[in-house]
């Protein structure tokens, strides 16, 4: 008997430990949203308290996920965030991603990419870790986590090292299926409560978008570098090809920097043409072109899907910089048998998006792209 007690006893510490462990947890994550707290986060080590959890054995599923929940918390403050090191990233992506802590961890991904530095950081550590466990996120997560995996996405697409190990593991390929089935789910919404996925296909039309922005920098600035190849080593500097590992960081700037380049170097021009752009090839493999005309042609005019059709003609504006592809953009037989030029035409008069300025200029855009030589 007295040993069965002492069992008992024991089960009951074990349990009461628990439980207080929790309401630590819960009450450090509240304490993370305020401004205030940020010294005694930091004085107390309360970051450090949380790693230490997520490294515990045996943690439980429950547990870790509140534990994660509450480092995204305290990773918000970005004095906070750029107290991350390689070691404390693989407690986090130690955790088995599930439903249960898929909220968590997309969490504390989205506050990590949004500090460039610390990121920048974990990156040249842990790139395709990094990147398996955001589209790992988009597979198990609810629309909160595939939320904050889209905005994380975004951010972390400013670093090129992430982007290569994003290719590597077919990220494109899976991010475009996620938006093609939030489309889907938009159209059958019958008068359901579709917010979540509204905001959900705009992140993710906008992160395609930028996707693209980046590869054409990228693809771009190696075309220039292969027509001066003396000027990346002369005079002593190290070679350009390094400076593809970079952060970048405002990319519409260089995306025009890039485009008035092509537009007045005929030499750069005729090289672009000719070069292989992996990137889109694999786009239009999979169909890309199609699902960016869907876009396009799939709006009632209300402020989310004008917003997703805007990126879709952003991304569909650099595909008709290539012969090839534009061949391919207003040949593209869509639902009802409409051809994709039909569908930019109606787009470029207002018959769609009740008439948005912005629309009808985007699209007229992307047909101007189609008429050059």
């Amino acid at each position: 008997d007295r040993e069965g007690s002492s069992v008992t006893m024991a089960a009951a510490a074990e349990q009461l430990r628990a439980l207080r462990r929790q309401a630590a947890v819960r009450a450090m994550a509240q304490m993370g949203d305020y401004l205030e707290s940020l010294g005694p986060i930091i004085h107390e080590r309360t970051l450090e308290s949380c790693l230490a959890l997520l490294r515990v054995p045996h943690c439980g599923t429950v547990a870790a996920a509140e534990v994660l929940q509450c480092t995204g918390t305290l990773l918000a403050h970005r004095r906070v965030a750029e107290l991350v090191g390689p070691p404390d990233l693989d407690a986090i992506l130690a955790v088995p991603t599930s439903l249960h802590t898929a909220d968590g961890l997309s969490q504390v991904l989205f506050a990590l990419s949004a500090v460039h530095l610390a990121f920048e950081r974990l990156v040249a550590a842990a790139a395709a870790r990094l990147a398996r466990a955001v589209l790992k996120v988009f597979e198990c997560g609810s629309p909160t986590a595939r939320m904050n995996a889209a905005l994380c996405l975004s951010n972390a697409l400013h670093h090129p090292p992430f982007g290569a190990a994003f290719d590597v593991q077919g990220g494109l390929r899976k991010v475009m299926g996620l938006l093609h089935t939030t489309l889907h789910a938009l159209r059958r919404a019958n008068g359901a409560d579709v917010k979540a996925e509204r905001q959900l296909g705009y992140h993710i039309a906008e992160t395609v978008s930028k996707y693209f922005k980046v590869h054409l920098i990228t693809h771009v600035a190696a075309l220039e570098r292969r027509l001066a190849p003396s000027a990346a080593t002369g005079s002593g500097q190290k070679p350009a090809a390094a400076s593809t590992a970079r952060f970048l960081d405002m990319v519409q700037p260089a995306v025009d920097r890039m485009l008035h380049s092509l537009s007045t170097d005929p030499r750069l021009a005729e090289l672009f043409i000719q070069a292989r752009w992996p990137a889109m090839e694999d786009f239009l493999s999979h169909h890309g072109c199609n699902l960016m005309l869907d876009l396009v042609q799939a709006s009632p005019g209300e402020r989310y899907f004008t917003e997703m059709a805007m990126y879709a003609l952003e991304v569909l504006g650099l595909m008709t910089l290539l012969p090839h592809t534009r061949r391919a953009v207003l040949g593209a037989r869509m639902r009802r048998n409409r051809l994709g030029v039909s569908i930019l035409l109606g787009a470029a008069a207002g018959t769609a998006f009740m008439g948005n300025s912005e629309v009808m200029a985007a699209a007229l855009a992307v047909l101007a792209n189609c008429l050059q030589p």
